[in-house]
């Protein structure tokens, strides 16, 4: 009688226990919306979902997502933690995430915001991101004249885009150059230039065309750069010579 009363406590025990889903369990289904064309523009995103089984506890629902590049859009952070909702009868957890400006492998993970001392579970993948690569350059002068001997000089900002309109990745090269109506170098002086885009995708630099005649017309050309050197784009914008 004592065996039956104790295999009947066991059973009812081992019963209650799975009553009760622990989401570091049951945590499953890590998914990425897009995994192809990705790439290095500090603009496009992707979505990032994982499963908790619906039958968890309302206090072990939150959703641990971390990313080794980009951020997340709901904290411009590399970790977010995201309580799971219901979704076409599934609880999921959701995140967007934005891709950085920097080409390469992303490692991507969720795990439960609960921890247990008898050990950790969380889902990884990956996703390449390829170069984001210039298709144009805009250029903006801070002003259309300048003046000789090194008077003054002008801010010029180039806006490079790709063939997206979106942002090119960090550091894509250009070159700038200056020219008289003859199309001679000018030899200018180029000060803080910037050659290689930022996280704007911009470039800059302070120009000043030296001792000129008054009235000479000078042109500044800004070429961008492929990784070997070759010109894929370039602008060009035009300065009058003053007193």
């Amino acid at each position: 009688m004592r065996q039956a009363y104790f295999l009947l406590l066991i059973l009812s025990l081992s019963s209650c226990r799975k009553e009760h889903i622990d989401s570091i369990d049951v945590i499953s289904n890590l998914s990425i919306s897009n995994k192809e064309g990705l790439v290095a523009d500090g603009q496009t995103l992707v979505n990032i979902t994982a499963e908790i089984d619906k039958r968890s506890d309302l206090s072990k629902r939150n959703i641990v997502f971390k990313t080794s590049a980009g951020t997340f859009t709901g904290n411009n952070d590399t970790v977010i933690t995201i309580k799971a909702d219901f979704l076409q009868q599934k609880l999921i957890g959701k995140a967007t995430l934005k891709m950085p400006m920097i080409p390469g492998k992303i490692i991507i993970s969720a795990e439960p915001e609960v921890k247990v001392s008898y050990g950790d579970f969380n889902l990884k993948d990956s996703i390449e991101v390829a170069p984001s690569l210039p298709s144009s350059i805009k250029l903006e002068p801070s002003s259309v004249s300048v003046k000789t001997g090194y008077q003054s000089e002008v801010q010029i900002t180039g806006t490079l885009k790709n063939n997206a309109n979106k942002n090119v990745s960090l550091g894509t090269k250009v070159k700038f150059e200056d020219f008289d109506e003859n199309g001679l170098s000018i030899h200018g002086s180029y000060r803080a230039a910037q050659d290689a885009s930022d996280q704007n995708s911009k470039v800059s630099t302070f120009y000043s065309p030296g001792y000129l005649p008054i009235g000479t017309k000078c042109s500044i050309k800004c070429s961008v750069l492929d990784n070997s050197g070759a010109v894929v784009a370039s602008d060009v914008i035009y300065l009058t010579v003053i007193e």
